[in-house]
């Protein structure tokens, strides 16, 4: 007992204390952080849906207007990414016919453009893998990629993202976001871009067989109208005016002229064309897209016209 009262216990160290407290604070702060980073997650997933379901509803508001669909589409991706670069377009056959093509944030007129099977570039390669892609430095990778591409420019895009249009096991069409910058897209965009892609595509298929359908109607229609008129007595040359505005009106005010096949060539007979209208236009036999056709007896498609179009027919004023 002397001993005891001579010699008290000795207290732990301050240090031992200020350790346990560090600690402590330590794993109180690591829960708050894992808490932050859940909540920051919840919040980004909850946007996320928020923007898909917003999506559905333009979607379903948009009914069956394929161009419609894929401006929404664009306003949406742009929410996500920059798309200043953005195309959008479906397949048919050899060939994609754009829906929308935005460059440097531009509109630019839709085009529809080959796909050879020797060289159908990377929206080709969506086409046959069903596959999305991500590039992130087209300048360090391009030897690696499945495919080419196609464009040629003096300031490509050293970035992208290539997406499919899946309907079932087919590939509909394509979606393309491209940046000049590298490094400019990451897996996650190319996950929201996919599922944008995947939740639109059973609209524009259907928005595809419903204009195809009108399409048919309006043919059907045209031809019935032709062939009422044909059993109406009348000169040829009014005959051959009122085909050509009817195939105007029937689609879309396109262009439209009529050629009858003589012995010198081809001769312009009706045109809803302004600039033509009163000439003598004469168009050799294999001379141009209407020559070809006419020499072929075969559909001619031209995604370009050639800046002489007749490629050298006289013109004069019709007697």
């Amino acid at each position: 007992m002397l001993n005891q009262a001579l010699n008290p216990p000795t207290a732990p160290p301050v240090g031992l204390y200020l350790l346990i407290l560090a600690l402590a604070l330590m794993a109180a702060g690591y829960v708050l952080y894992r808490r932050w980073q859940s909540r920051r997650e919840l919040v980004r997933r909850l946007a996320e849906l928020s923007r898909l379901a917003d999506l559905g509803r333009a979607i379903l508001a948009a009914q069956l207007d394929s161009a419609r669909l894929a401006e929404l589409i664009y306003q949406h991706a742009s929410q996500i990414v920059d798309a200043n670069f953005f195309q959008l377009g479906l397949f048919e056959g050899d060939r994609y016919r754009m829906l929308i093509w935005v460059l440097d944030g531009q509109p630019r007129p839709p085009l529809t453009v080959q796909l050879p099977p020797d060289s159908p570039g990377i929206v080709g390669w969506l086409r046959d893998s069903r596959q999305p892609l991500l590039v992130r430095d087209f300048n360090t990778e391009m030897e690696r990629l499945p495919a080419r591409p196609r464009y040629v420019a003096q300031d490509p895009p050293r970035s992208a993202i290539f997406v499919p249009l899946l309907a079932g096991e087919r590939a509909l069409g394509a979606l393309s976001i491209q940046s000049r910058r590298p490094a400019a897209f990451s897996e996650e965009h190319l996950r929201l871009v996919s599922i944008m892609a995947n939740n639109a595509a059973a609209a524009l298929e259907t928005a595809r067989l419903f204009e195809q359908t009108q399409r048919r109607a309006a043919q059907l229609q045209l031809l019935a109208e032709v062939a009422r008129r044909i059993n109406v007595l009348q000169p040829l040359p009014a005959f051959y005016r009122q085909a050509v505005e009817l195939v105007s009106e029937q689609f879309g005010e396109y262009l439209v002229s009529l050629f009858s096949l003589e012995e010198s060539g081809l001769r312009l007979a009706a045109t809803t064309r302004a600039d033509w209208r009163g000439q003598a236009l004469v168009v050799p036999l294999g001379a141009g897209p209407v020559g070809e056709a006419a020499a072929q007896r075969r559909t001619v498609i031209v995604e370009h016209l050639p800046e002489d179009e007749l490629q050298g027919a006289p013109a004069g004023r019709l007697s």
